[in-house]
């Protein structure tokens, strides 16, 4: 399971670094590339697939764009995620 997502944007590509905080642990990153539509979707698949506790959003330069688009999109996914980045689950963990 992982705790954390690390969101590093990028114009062409974003890095979603998976972490265990507990053990320390940087997981294999995951690359998501294409326009930013298919990023943000992507992006909403794999937090509903593997169920981070809390996401980390790079919000300089072309990340504000990114991060805005996602909050926009994830008032339709079956999790919240409130200011500080914590994501509730439907129904719960």
């Amino acid at each position: 399971m992982y705790n954390l997502f690390l969101i590093d944007v990028g114009r062409d590509k974003t890095i979603v670094h998976k972490m265990d905080v507990i053990t320390g642990d940087c997981l294999t990153p995951k690359i998501l590339s294409g326009e930013l539509p298919y990023q943000v979707n992507s992006l909403l698949k794999l937090i509903a697939e593997d169920r981070p506790d809390k996401i980390i959003f790079d919000k300089n330069g072309y990340g504000y764009y990114f991060y805005y688009y996602f909050m926009e999109r994830v008032k339709f996914a079956p999790f919240d995620i409130d200011s500080f980045g914590l994501i509730t689950y439907e129904g719960g963990r």
